[in-house]
């Protein structure tokens, strides 16, 4: 599911984005805003590319984060969608390393890459779920 048509939230969203852009790292950005991105970039490639997309992405390594903000969100089951997703890549989760990251995606069987395929539609069925959170939740949070 694309990003909703909500215009208040178009703006908010513009907004961050383009700080996010400017200072060329997150971690610049408020934790809030961090937050945001973290949930934006995980949807926005989950709808474009699904879960292999996201990870073999540099996005990705805002995972453990995004993780985190879906239960800040109260977005519990698709929490444990993306949990199962960086399961896949062992114990301890995806490589930070963007290069690590792709190389272990590339070596990952076809029961991984058909468990990855089938949490990437679990995903996309909480997407409008998510999407109305997030529009309710940045209402109210420090986004410059």
């Amino acid at each position: 599911m694309p990003m909703p048509d909500d215009p208040k939230f178009g703006v908010v969203y513009k907004r961050v984005v383009d700080r996010w852009i400017a200072a060329g790292t997150h971690t610049t950005l408020t934790e809030d805003e961090q937050d945001f991105i973290s949930i934006t970039t995980l949807l926005n490639e989950n709808a474009n590319g699904a879960l292999w997309q996201y990870f073999y992405n540099s996005y990705s390594e805002l995972a453990p984060r995004a993780a985190l903000t879906l239960l800040r969100l109260n977005c519990h089951a698709a929490a444990s969608t993306l949990r199962q997703a960086m399961a896949l890549f062992g114990k301890d989760g995806p490589p930070a390393d963007h290069a690590a990251r792709q190389a272990q995606l590339d070596t990952f069987s076809s029961v991984s890459e058909e468990a990855l395929a089938l949490l990437s539609e679990d995903l996309e069925r909480a997407e409008p779920k998510i999407w109305s959170a997030l529009i309710a939740a940045s209402a109210t949070w420090n986004l410059r």
